[in-house]
């Protein structure tokens, strides 16, 4: 019975964090102004597993910026010279997300599922 409680405290924490980063993707998305960018150049990781966008784009202030943008692949979603859409906050411009789920839901829902998961490995210890 221990450890059906503990896979359910498990999953409530990953309910929970999922909800949180649902809720600030969220408020990012609706307080973010849209522009277009471009992708300057493929930056990786410390290993080279994978592969971030780096994009330029310039802000409602008209100020030119480069930010790497928070989700990497391999191989890359990009190209070097893609143009593809942008979020960014208009007080912290840097603060910018490529227009994609990927970037925007990706990680609440694979915490949302991995608290699923969880889930159901503690219902299925409690029936069986």
């Amino acid at each position: 019975m221990m450890i059906e409680l503990l896979l359910l405290l498990i999953s409530l924490a990953l309910l929970a964090v999922s909800s949180a980063m649902y809720l600030r993707a969220w408020a990012f998305v609706s307080a973010a102004r849209r522009t277009t960018g471009n992708v300057i150049a493929l930056t990786p990781d410390e290993e080279e597993e994978v592969f971030f966008p780096v994009v330029e784009f310039t802000a409602d202030d008209g100020v030119t910026r480069r930010v790497r943008g928070k989700v990497g692949r391999k191989p890359p979603a990009h190209k070097v010279g893609d143009t593809v859409s942008i979020l960014y906050h208009p007080q912290r411009p840097d603060d910018m997300r490529i227009n994609t789920f990927g970037e925007l839901w990706l990680p609440s829902l694979i915490a949302l599922g991995a608290s699923g998961l969880f889930t159901l490995i503690c219902v299925l210890l409690v029936i069986f």
